[in-house]
């Protein structure tokens, strides 16, 4: 299912799911939630009607639905799982889901996954300043090598924590220059670090004794990152060559963002060249939006941030006219010589900047 085809069900999850009139979930359910039990339970319900049936049961507080909900969270359909998640969390406000929520919110596959997380979380703590969740919270807001979509998603889960509200941020918000930083450095939880790394360790364990389920892979790649468990190195580079693209693009940012392996900017540039490994197949097939070269530039940006290195900037540069990843190209540009993202540093005069710096004959005095 496409990006635009999604955008009601974000729509939905923001402005419904954070109403201050929610549903009494003890009252007597609407006729239609009773109906739609029926049919649901008769077999009588398509599945393309389960995301748009989850919602009206949350929305009406239909309470003894809860355990058909419950299993639409292991669904195949990855907005099924947001319906679900957000009937079980910002809807019936059930304690017991806050693990639930918050491995949408890590480790979710699907940005909008990632969203619902943090809406989630946001909503069963919401106005409690909950120093759990705004620690986790937190965490990811001051990860710079996370997707700046994701880091203003779980900002705003932590103003749904601290202050009660869901705040709409408009497009010219920046992580860098508008977030409270004061607010999240004290946010921090120490005890995270130990139990992320603790949670790495055991996925470990069980992916070398064969216990590992498939479908728990890109979990315990992104687990492995976020604790820099160093030791599985050598095992998660075996993934730059696995089948699946997510798993393709996940291993290569762990490998030479979160754990820094020997070597990692030539690692990067090669990706950004050659693209992604296929197997006995035709590339443009396995990528054919070129996410793995995309990803290739992010980390680019990232490892070079501030540091106006002429030599990526130009690497980079020869891939400005290529559609796939020009957009890409041109943020870790802004990464590399600005060092921040702002409002100033997003205009076209700062990137008519970069250009006439790479074009410079003259070397920069930090090179």
């Amino acid at each position: 299912m496409g990006f635009y085809r999604r955008l009601p069900t974000l729509f939905r999850l923001k402005m419904e799911g954070t109403k201050k009139d929610m549903p009494d979930r003890r009252r007597v359910p609407d006729e239609y939630s009773l109906q739609l039990f029926a049919n649901y339970t008769a077999g009588k319900v398509p599945a393309s009607s389960y995301e748009s049936m989850i919602f009206h049961w949350g929305k009406y507080g239909f309470i003894d639905a809860q355990p058909e909900i419950e299993a639409f969270l292991q669904s195949s359909d990855v907005d099924v799982r947001i319906a679900a998640l957000h009937a079980l969390t910002s809807y019936f406000r059930l304690q017991k889901y806050w693990p639930t929520a918050r491995d949408f919110f890590l480790y979710g596959s699907d940005i909008f996954e990632r969203f619902a997380g943090a809406l989630a979380l946001g909503r069963l703590q919401q106005n409690t300043q909950d120093r759990k969740t705004l620690g986790l919270l937190a965490s990811v807001v001051a990860d710079i090598y996370e997707d700046e979509e994701i880091q203003r998603a779980a900002y705003q889960g932590m103003l749904l924590v601290a202050l009660g509200k869901w705040e709409i941020f408009e497009s010219g918000f920046y992580i860098d220059q508008d977030v409270d930083w004061e607010f999240i450095n004290t946010s921090r939880d120490s005890d995270l670090t130990t139990e992320l790394r603790r949670e790495s360790q055991q996925a470990f364990a069980e992916f070398n004794a064969g216990k590992l389920p498939k479908q728990d892979e890109y979990a315990f790649l992104l687990k492995c990152g976020r604790a820099r468990l160093q030791e599985a190195s050598e095992t998660i580079e075996t993934f730059l060559k696995n089948k699946s693209l997510l798993l393709q693009k996940t291993a290569l940012r762990v490998l030479l963002l979160y754990l820094q392996i020997p070597n990692s900017w030539q690692f990067a540039v090669d990706a950004l060249q050659q693209g992604a490994w296929v197997e006995d197949g035709d590339q443009l097939q396995h990528d054919p939006y070129s996410e793995y070269r995309q990803e290739a530039a992010f980390i680019l940006g990232k490892l070079m941030r501030g540091t106006r290195d002429k030599n990526t900037l130009r690497i980079l540069d020869i891939f400005f006219v290529d559609n796939n990843v020009s957009g890409e190209v041109q943020r870790a540009s802004i990464d590399i010589y600005f060092g921040d993202h702002s409002k100033e540093h997003s205009s076209v005069a700062a990137y008519g900047e970069i250009v006439a710096y790479i074009r410079s004959p003259h070397e920069d005095k930090n090179e």
